[in-house]
Parts: C-alpha cells; structure tokens; sequence
C-alpha cells in the first residue's frame, strides 16, 4: 500500500469546515455590508450626537466570521490533501470560532446585566446572563473539541 491513510477525524473536521466554511463567508460579508449601511444611517440621522453610534459588535462578529469562514474552507481542502499546514490551520480556526462565540456571549451577558444603569442588574438579567454563558460556552465546546483532538501527537504521526 502506497500513501498515507488520511485518519477518520481529520475528514470528519475537513467535511464540516466544507460546509460551514462557504455560509459563514457570506453571513461576514453581508453582515460586514449591513454594518457600513446601518453606520452610515446612523452618521447621517445622528448628526454630533455621541450617543448615535453602532455598537462594534456589528463589527468584529462579521469580520471574524468572513475571515474564519475563508480560513475553515482552504484549511478544509488543506486537510483533505493530507498536508500539516492544513491541520494547523484547521487547529487556529476552530479556536478562534470558540473564542468568538466566546467573546460574543461574554458581549451579550455584559449588554443583559447593563440593561438597567440605575440599581445594579436584577435577578432575572442575572439569571439571563447565566442561560446566555450556558449556550455560549455548550456552542463554543465542539469547536474546542476537534481543536484538541486535531493537536494531538497521535494525528499529527498519522498525517506524516
């Protein structure tokens, strides 16, 4: 037998890249589009007002998620040809789209408890703010998942 076997984890993250990757690619584009729309909207409608701004997490979501969206496919097909650089590659993404579900919910939970200016959160934001960091942290967990078991020595023997 000629070639490297390509190991059952490495398709398994290289196939749901392949279909993640495209969608989220147009939810950054769009969104980043939406966010230069609703800015210039609010500029224009706004005037000097320094309480007429777009919050930046119409931002940075989009932006991470066209760039990650873009990373997870060439790193999928990367993975695919069996290459290492696909492997590290596939590694940072699904780190970074852990860290960003986690920076959005921790952005979330941070606007719940805020809510009220006056007197401190109430109970219900608290409880609110928990839920979200529960879904947060159970949505960001199969992304951390498959990038330690993409770290590990026993895959990186067998994509050599």
């Amino acid at each position: 037998m000629t070639g490297s076997v390509r190991p059952r984890i490495a398709s398994v993250v290289a196939v749901i890249w392949l279909y993640l990757g495209p969608p989220w690619v147009l939810i950054g584009a769009f969104g980043l589009y939406g966010y230069w729309w609703i800015a210039g909207a609010v500029a224009e409608l706004g005037g000097n007002d320094p309480r007429a701004e777009v919050p930046l997490v119409f931002l940075w979501f989009p932006a991470c998620t066209l760039v990650l969206g873009l990373a997870g496919t060439k790193g999928a097909f990367a993975l695919l040809g069996n290459r290492e650089s696909g492997r590290f590659l596939m590694r940072l993404v699904n780190a970074g789209a852990a860290l960003m579900i986690l920076a959005f919910t921790a952005n979330w939970m941070h606007g719940v408890t805020q809510a009220s200016r006056f007197g401190g959160a109430s109970w219900e934001q608290v409880q609110m703010a928990l839920f979200g960091l529960l879904v947060g942290v159970l949505t960001a967990l199969p992304f951390i998942i498959i990038a330690r078991k993409l770290g590990s020595p026993e895959l990186r023997i067998l994509m050599q």
